[in-house]
């Protein structure tokens, strides 16, 4: 029982139950090991060959089960199963020295803070066959340094790309109608992205922090743009949003200290709360003549800016 601890690269083929995922979990997602007892942590696991079962009949799956080898942080290297569609909930989450994956052209989902953690994870290639991208699937994956979501994307999921600070790139070519909540949120080292001409709509806070981001050009059939989308960023100097465009919303660009310009649609009705707040380098900007509010707080009218009504 105890060789089972002795290993550190593990080779596993044949169909999975259960009991079979449970024992290997303890296997493989071990931090520590006894040297003393000649113990080993595992570095390296082949799935090539391995099939997973679900249920009391254990019927074939091609899902990877939720959290498979979360927390195993020695790990370096996995090779997937053979045909699998979906990389299940929290399935590498934490596998802090990770620092690639290769991920079989059959998947079509990655789900929910799938990656998440995965601290020394550099390059990551999305197959083309990928349509749905969850929630923080690459939060915290401090060491990624750019990205490409295929055209087969349809939906990414809030948080996706959070705190991954040494992502320089991130290149959009799905038909993604929205770029969610906080997706790129605190990227600090991003300076491009290219958005599909597909989005309609930018999350709250998606690209707050991001602060050595210099432009940014919004697709035309862009509608709407949430709370602080693009708060401190320090570095953004200008702004092109075009689109159907109604409320310039709360905070948009509050913090964006090297703003010269911002071109807004003719279609803008409001501009929010401290959507200007701290645009010391903007000193002046062209309204368009359908708004009809501009919130009381709004540092426009704090900073010597001007104003002047299309």
């Amino acid at each position: 029982n105890d060789e089972k601890f002795k290993i550190s690269q593990l080779r596993v083929s044949g169909p999975l139950n259960n009991a079979d995922v449970k024992l290997l979990q303890q296997i493989v997602n071990r931090a520590k090991a006894n040297e003393k007892k000649g113990e080993c942590v595992v570095t390296s696991v082949d799935l090539s060959d391995a099939v997973f079962t679900d249920g009391k009949e254990a019927k074939p799956t091609t899902t990877l089960p939720n959290g498979l080898f979360s927390g195993a942080k020695q790990l370096v290297k996995v090779t997937l199963p053979r045909g699998i569609t979906a990389i299940s909930k929290s399935c590498f989450d934490g596998c802090s020295s990770l620092p690639e994956i290769e991920i079989p052209e059959t998947v079509t989902t990655i789900d929910d803070q799938a990656f998440q953690g995965c601290e020394s994870l550099t390059a990551m290639v999305i197959p083309a066959s990928v349509t749905t991208l969850g929630s923080e699937v690459f939060e915290n994956c401090k060491s990624l340094t750019q990205i490409e979501i295929p055209e087969s994307v349809t939906e990414i999921g809030s948080q996706i790309f959070n705190g991954c600070k040494a992502l320089t790139t991130a290149n959009i070519l799905g038909q993604l109608k929205k770029v969610s909540n906080a997706a790129f949120k605190g990227c600090e080292s991003l300076t491009s992205v290219t958005l599909p001409e597909s989005v309609q709509s930018i999350g709250n806070d998606a690209f707050r922090d991001c602060i050595n981001l210099g432009s940014m050009v919004l697709p035309e059939a862009t509608n709407e743009i949430g709370n602080s989308a693009f708060e401190k960023c320090s570095q953004l100097t200008n702004a092109n949003i075009s689109g159907f465009i109604e409320e310039v919303s709360n905070g948009l660009f509050n913090g964006c200290s090297s703003l010269t310009s911002v071109s807004l649609p003719n279609t803008v009705r409001k501009i929010g709360t401290k959507a200007f707040q701290g645009c010391i380098a903007m000193n002046s900007i062209s309204l368009p003549a359908a708004l009809l509010t501009i919130d009381t707080a709004t540092i426009l009218l704090q900073i010597g800016c001007v104003l002047k009504k299309r």
